[in-house]
């Protein structure tokens, strides 16, 4: 493909477009369940346990834990929805399992702190078993922006 280009000087560009080759079999993926009725904002995160049987799942302001095998029941263990949603100061951004101990979850929020919440003390874990948090003044209107955590992982060991 010859055409010409003022900035480089050079007139010779190849393009070439790779061959489709067809591979057989397409995977498809098909509904197994539909997990209503447990979010009323939008879903941030779905975190698989590593029993293979349960889930969580995290919306700005519940985390919900659900049982792969009843599609209808669901056990909220983080509920930080203020009764005024006007006083709301921060929202949860991000949610994880344990990568081997299902008992236990991560969250972390717009605020900066990633909680660590374990689910032997108590099924509900609005107050974590751990709070990390990221300190930094306000110097900044933007401030605020770059304190908040978008995602937090569990290392591959915990």
């Amino acid at each position: 493909n010859n055409s010409s280009n003022s900035n480089s000087g050079n007139s010779n560009y190849s393009f070439s477009v790779p061959d489709l080759v067809p591979t057989g079999i397409v995977p498809i993926a098909r509904l197994k369940g539909v997990f209503g009725n447990g979010h009323m904002f939008h879903i941030n995160s779905v975190s698989p346990c590593s029993d293979g049987t349960t889930f969580l799942s995290a919306d700005d302001l519940r985390i919900h834990v659900w049982d792969i095998s009843t599609t209808k029941v669901t056990t909220n263990v983080v509920d930080r929805k203020p009764q005024n949603l006007e006083t709301l100061q921060e929202v949860i951004t991000t949610a994880s399992f344990h990568p081997s101990q299902c008992n236990q979850f991560l969250y972390a929020t717009s605020t900066g702190t990633v909680n660590i919440c374990d689910m032997r003390t108590s099924i509900s874990c609005s107050k974590p078993a751990i709070e990390l948090r990221y300190e930094e003044p306000q110097t900044t209107p933007l401030s605020p922006i770059v304190a908040a955590i978008s995602d937090a992982k569990w290392s591959p060991k915990g």
